[in-house]
């Protein structure tokens, strides 16, 4: 078997309002996308009308256990 290091198996996930946005490999690459679709839906896209967007950032392990459907 093969060992991998924690960094080469690392993908996180990018979730809006349940479900699956987008995946990555840095966390810094997920946290950037997360940033701005929560300006552009949180902020630009008049929340106040239409009510704010969920957006979280999920690790490979945080979505295995989450509910939200992975789509590869």
């Amino acid at each position: 078997m093969g060992s991998y290091t924690q960094q080469e198996t690392d993908v996180f996930f990018v979730i809006l309002n349940g479900q699956q946005h987008s995946a990555h490999f840095s966390k810094e690459e997920a946290d950037s996308v997360a940033f701005d679709l929560s300006f552009e839906h949180n902020y630009e896209g008049h929340p106040e009308e239409c009510g704010y967007s969920e957006i979280s950032v999920l690790s490979f392990m945080e979505m295995m256990e989450s509910p939200v459907e992975m789509v590869l």
